[in-house]
């Protein structure tokens, strides 16, 4: 088909000018099939010329032309009879975005316009930008023609520039491009906003302007009330506004208080560091510090503070005090404490009783509080403590949630869990009315650890799940967020306690995904030592050395002395678990551990980490032979625990007893032991910890599964199997057989009924049955096959 082509942009649109071409295309067609190709048509608006391309358009169709296409190209809408076209089926219509070239072909362009092959930086840059425009790709790729010619994240090289001044506004108005630059600061936009950093009232208008003249401006909704620039034309824009000196600081500081304002506080943010201007900056720190918390977005604000000079932090003394608070989260102690050492001597300096002087005080003795707590420092966290209590109730909300928190905490610390119930809940209807979801994550992951710690395993994980939910609805919520890693470390170890193990490995995968720790040291915790006992019951030696190496390297870094001990504590376990009885020895020769009996027997002011601290030398001292040390020391806690309300305490240290009263020869008590262990547990959701115990002391709890709560039960069942009949009691024999019992047993192993039995030994039926049950309870088991088995192992067969 033949084409022709009729562009408006230099013509004289005068209705009998435009009709004669128009005539002059038609006649000398010939009836010959052709496109018509009609450009610029915006220019015409509502002017007769536009009354005549239309009836052109309409007599062609009704009259003799049916073979001509007309094709129309116009940045804005014509005023032709688009809707009665439409509706007549005669028209197509292609829209700026159905024009915009693929990927494939963007690339070609910007190959070939380059004039030499691109980076795939280069490349992903320019098509980002470019969104598909031919001109903006062509002109892209020209500034890209030599590598040094254009860094690639100049998204407006010279080339562009220049068209975009001659070609879009050359042809505005004086007003319009004295007011297009400020847009370039602003991604999206509206009215108000551009009304804000302008200082005009009748941005609408000249939106409306803009766009109508073709300008490279997108509405993003229906209502035409948000809009943004073309990134192209964004970028030019912005060099326009960086020319005018002085207006690029000023429009961001508008844009930051019109968003602040609007409760936009990471817009608000963004223009502040934008504008270069430190003092604006601090200031807007200091109002949005409170918001950015709620949201949870900890490093940003620290990277910003951090840019402020010294002089700027001094007249800004609560955002050091934020600033520091954020550091003890990330555990940067050292940076945390030169903060608030540097507000407590501006605050000596300047001495005076004003409201604001207070509350700095006030926070400050909370930051100490903070940082104590998060260096696991009890001592000096009931001194901060104390310290808050003679200031009085803080006026602010949050932070008395946090003090509370911190009560939690020391409670735990002190074997005072029942106490904790108080302050936990206070602190949760604080943060509930406040609305505040990180107060609400640090609540569940300081408050669950008292809930594992007393035996209440299933209502930990209920916390920690809410909790994930409220870190992951954060604005800065995602899988690799330090505020949900926290909580789902916390998880998936109790997730590990309650026996689940696929939902542990799934969620401490999850919880990998962030490697900055953050927070008390529990998540940590969890998270290491947690993955280290799965990997050890999964027979993954190298996995499990790797996480307790990992834990004992943040424990050193950060003068975590209780993480130090767990470390230990659940290398000695594993080593032991394993046979490694000499490995396990030279661990705790490696670490310190204490021998002397009296320093680790259980007492009122024992911190958490005694408990540690026993249990490894208790597992010690059996494997050596000294079960009665290592009973004295289990009992200890099995009463403290009982005594303090920590089941999982109790729990622990009363398997312990249980293989020591197995060792002595005491199988009955070791039975009631392990009886007493699994009526403690309960059906709070303790179950792993029951499977990390001995063969011997795992045969004694299947022997008493009927006293569990039928939950508790189907987990053991399911982990430690049903044939309880085949489990070996305890590793040795309590008591030799007697020459008749190895006897009975060797006929037993012939494979003779009882009867049979009876005749070759002179004895009744009933008495070989009394020999059996001798036999039995002196190797541990309960079915013959088991019996013998055991027997061929000690020598008697």
């Amino acid at each position: 088909m033949r084409t022709a082509w009729l562009d408006l942009h230099d013509l004289d649109v005068a209705p009998q000018v435009l009709s004669a071409h128009l005539d002059e295309l038609l006649r000398t067609s010939d009836r010959v099939p052709q496109y018509i190709f009609i450009d610029g048509l915006e220019g015409l608006g509502h002017t007769p010329a536009a009354a005549v391309l239309a009836r052109h358009i309409d007599a062609s169709e009704r009259t003799g032309w049916p073979d001509v296409r007309w094709l129309l190209a116009a940045r804005r809408r014509p005023r032709l009879p688009l809707a009665r076209w439409r509706a007549d089926g005669q028209l197509l219509e292609w829209s700026a975005t159905d024009l915009a070239l693929d990927t494939a072909t963007s690339s070609a362009l910007l190959v070939r316009a380059a004039g030499r092959p691109l980076s795939a930086t280069e490349l992903s840059v320019a098509l980002r930008w470019a969104e598909g425009w031919p001109t903006g790709l062509r002109l892209l790729g020209h500034g890209l023609s030599t590598p040094s010619a254009n860094d690639p994240t100049d998204q407006c090289p010279v080339a562009l520039a220049q068209y975009f001044d001659e070609e879009v506004c050359a042809s505005l108005d004086h007003e319009l491009r004295a007011w297009l630059p400020a847009l370039g600061a602003l991604s999206r936009f509206t009215a108000p906003l551009c009304d804000a950093v302008t200082g005009r009232s009748d941005s609408q208008e000249l939106i409306a302007r803009f766009h109508g003249a073709g300008g490279f401006v997108t509405p993003l909704d229906t209502a035409g009330r948000s809009w943004r620039l073309h990134p192209l034309f964004a970028a030019f824009a912005a060099r326009q506004l960086g020319i005018e000196s002085g207006r690029h600081a000023q429009v961001h500081r508008r844009a930051s208080c019109w968003f602040q304002v609007q409760s936009q506080v990471n817009e608000a943010l963004d223009h502040a560091e934008r504008s270069g201007d430190a003092g604006f900056l601090a200031e807007t720190l200091d109002r949005c510090w409170d918001t950015v918390n709620r949201e949870g977005n900890f490093s940003r604000m620290i990277r910003l503070a951090q840019t402020l000079s010294k002089a700027q932090l001094e007249r800004q003394p609560m955002l050091t005090l934020w600033q520091a608070l954020y550091l003890t989260v990330e555990r940067r102690f050292e940076q945390a404490e030169r903060l608030l050492d540097q507000v407590e001597r501006d605050l000596v300096r300047h001495v005076s009783a004003s409201e604001e002087t207070g509350a700095l005080h006030y926070t400050l003795a909370h930051r100490r509080l903070s940082l104590a707590l998060f260096r696991d420092d009890f001592p000096a966290c009931e001194r901060h403590s104390e310290q808050l209590k003679a200031l009085g109730p803080s006026p602010d909300p949050y932070l008395l949630g946090l003090a509370q928190l911190a009560e939690v905490a020391i409670g735990r610390h002190r074997w005072r869990l029942l106490g904790c119930e108080a302050p936990a809940f206070a602190a949760q209807a604080l943060f509930m009315d406040l609305g505040h979801r990180p107060g609400l994550v640090w609540h569940a992951c300081l408050v669950g650890p008292v809930l594992m710690q007393r035996g209440q395993v299933n209502g930990a994980a209920v916390h920690y799940r809410r909790a994930v939910a409220e870190a992951a609805a954060l604005p800065c919520g995602d899988p690799a967020n330090e505020l949900v890693s926290m909580p789902l470390s916390l998880l998936a170890e109790a997730q590990l306690e309650q026996g689940d193990l696929d939902a542990a490995r799934e969620t401490f995968a999850r919880a990998m995904v962030s490697l900055r720790a953050i927070g008390p040291l529990d998540a940590s915790a969890a998270l290491l030592i947690g993955r280290a006992r799965l990997a050890c019951h999964d027979g993954d030696a190298a996995t499990a050395q790797m996480m307790l190496d990992r834990a004992q390297a943040l424990a050193q870094a950060r003068g975590f002395e209780r993480l130090r001990w767990m470390v230990l504590n659940e290398r000695v376990r594993i080593r032991l678990s394993s046979g490694d009885v000499k490995g396990a020895h030279a661990a705790a020769v490696e670490g310190g551990l204490p021998e002397a009996e009296g320093a680790l027997m259980a007492q009122p002011d024992a911190p958490l980490a005694r408990e540690a601290q026993a249990l490894a030398r208790a597992r010690l001292w059996l494997s050596i032979g000294k079960p009665a040390l290592a009973l004295r020391l289990a009992r200890s806690w099995v009463q403290f625990g009982i005594q303090q309300g920590s089941v999982s305490t109790a729990v622990r240290a009363g398997l312990l007893c249980a293989q020591a009263l197995l060792d002595v020869g005491e199988s009955r008590a070791a039975q009631r032991a392990a009886t007493h262990a699994l009526t403690q547990a309960g059906d709070g959701g303790m179950v792993f910890t029951f499977v990390e115990a001995t063969a011997a002391v795992q045969a004694l709890l299947l022997a008493a599964e009927d006293v569990a709560p039928i939950s508790l039960r189907i987990r053991l069942q399911s982990l430690l199997g049903s044939k309880a009949e085949e489990r070996v009691l305890y590793d040795s024999p309590t008591e030799a057989l007697n020459s008749r019992e190895a006897e009975v047993l060797r006929q037993v192993a012939g494979g003779l009924l009882y009867k049979e039995i009876g005749t070759r030994l002179g004895l009744t039926e009933g008495s070989v049955k009394w020999y059996m049950q001798q036999v039995y309870s002196k190797l541990g088991v309960r079915r013959r096959l088991a019996a013998v088995e055991r027997g061929r192992t000690l020598g008697y067969l």
